[in-house]
């Protein structure tokens, strides 16, 4: 019988799958029968049961409307605003001189130009006061039409110098981004000057509550303490009990065999995180502030957390499993580091991740992901910070809080790039130490 003939079952590739798949499988088993494999599980449903209910309140909460441009307010005490006597061209500081037409109620002037969420504007350079600066020029919708009104007989007057175009970029009635320190937002006068208090809080919350528990709950807890209880003892768990030399005497060679368990690993963490992520996007995207039914284009900034959290549990558990293989206080040497990454994630958060210690860390590199794509997917969150300080939103501090810049390459896409190559190449290179102590190491 020609040996070239011989059944797939019996072929060389096939008794390798059979074998990683037998040690995989058994791996799966094991975390299946441990009451620590679910207890973890069930800790982290919690978590994010309990997160979700402070989201719920937080976009079920009424914020009172704030009226940032004053026009709604009756100085002179003869009961019309001031847009209304701006608008008819009566004087709103003398009591004596308002329009001959009914009053209207001053919460037709309260947030009556809504802020624009947009940065689709072309890059350019203006001289603002004197000074040659970088930023994006771009038509901003005045919701109300209070910039480009000319029946105002006062109008004019209190638009100041400059007119229409009082940020001097060539545009009547728009916005300036300065990009040149940071980023500034100098804006035509009355646009977007009053913008509604109540849709802007639970945007920008819904946003900070994403990007939050994207990079605490998933990418730093997850994404270390499944590894820590799960990855650290997978090979030292099974020397301690001396039940390893019954493992690794079958026909397969000792990297295989940490290979496949890490393989089992892999799948269980992946999975569960995998689940997790869906339901929570699912409820916040029907929750969330949206015009239409689903919030679609936050299913971006999840899969980055997704695929973040699935890169730092890979990298955490090759290291922890291989801290198992080196010594045998490996649990107390995954706990040091955990501590370390620990110190990383909040100089990461609090806006140093330009510090090159910093990039000493995995979960540095794994925020860098979920930055380059939530920059990507919301272009405007740093206009949306930018205002709601300079008037004082609530919600702006949450979301600057959470919110950061890409601080590693020149755009979002390479800073991308960049951070998966560093992940995957530290959990290559702990993979190749372990397997080689693996190799060496000898067993009761």
């Amino acid at each position: 019988m020609n040996k070239d003939s011989r059944p797939l079952s019996r072929s060389v590739w096939s008794r390798i799958d059979v074998k990683s798949w037998a040690i995989t499988e058994f791996t799966l088993r094991q975390y299946q029968t441990r009451k620590s494999t679910w207890a973890i599980g069930t800790i982290g449903i919690l978590l994010v049961t309990l997160v979700l209910l402070f989201y719920v309140k937080g976009q079920t909460m009424i914020i009172d409307s704030v009226d940032q441009d004053g026009d709604s307010y009756d100085y002179d005490g003869d009961g019309y605003s001031i847009a209304q006597e701006l608008q008819y061209g009566t004087n709103p500081e003398d009591p004596n001189d308002y329009p001959n037409v009914p009053a209207l109620p001053a919460s037709n002037w309260i947030d009556e130009d809504d802020f624009s969420y947009t940065m689709d504007g072309e890059d350019c350079q203006r001289e603002i006061f004197g000074i040659l600066t970088d930023g994006i020029c771009q038509i901003i919708v005045d919701d109300d039409g209070d910039c480009e009104r000319i029946d105002w007989v006062l109008q004019n007057q209190l638009l100041g110098q400059g007119g229409k175009d009082s940020n001097y970029d060539g545009i009547n009635c728009s916005v300036f981004i300065s990009t040149s320190n940071g980023i500034s937002v100098i804006p035509d006068n009355y646009v977007d000057e009053d913008p509604d208090d109540n849709k802007y809080y639970h945007e920008t919350v819904h946003r900070a509550f994403i990007l939050g528990f994207g990079k605490i709950g998933f990418a730093f807890l997850m994404g270390i303490f499944l590894p820590l209880f799960l990855a650290t003892g997978l090979i030292r768990d099974e020397m301690e009990s001396e039940t390893l030399h019954y493992l690794v005497g079958k026909p397969i060679a000792r990297g295989e065999f940490y290979a496949y368990r890490l393989g089992g690993y892999f799948i269980l963490t992946w999975i569960y995180l995998a689940i997790l992520i869906l339901i929570i996007n699912l409820i916040t995207g029907f929750i969330g502030p949206s015009e239409s039914i689903f919030r679609f284009k936050d299913i971006q900034v999840w899969a980055s957390i997704l695929f973040a959290t699935c890169l730092m549990v890979m990298a955490y558990g090759t290291i922890f499993s291989t801290f198992g293989i080196v010594t045998k206080y490996g649990l107390l040497a995954s706990i040091f580091f955990g501590v370390w990454e620990f110190m990383m994630a909040m100089l990461t958060l609090i806006g140093t991740g330009s510090f090159f210690i910093t990039r000493m860390s995995i979960v540095f590199w794994g925020m860098q992901i979920i930055d380059s794509v939530s920059t990507f997917t919301w272009g405007d969150s740093e206009y949306l910070i930018e205002k709601g300080g300079f008037y004082d939103l609530n919600g702006h501090e949450a979301l600057e809080s959470f919110y950061g810049v890409p601080s590693i390459g020149t755009t979002p896409i390479i800073t991308l790039m960049i951070s998966v190559t560093v992940l995957i190449t530290i959990t290559s290179l702990v993979f190749f130490i372990g397997q080689s102590t693996f190799k060496r190491k000898e067993l009761k």
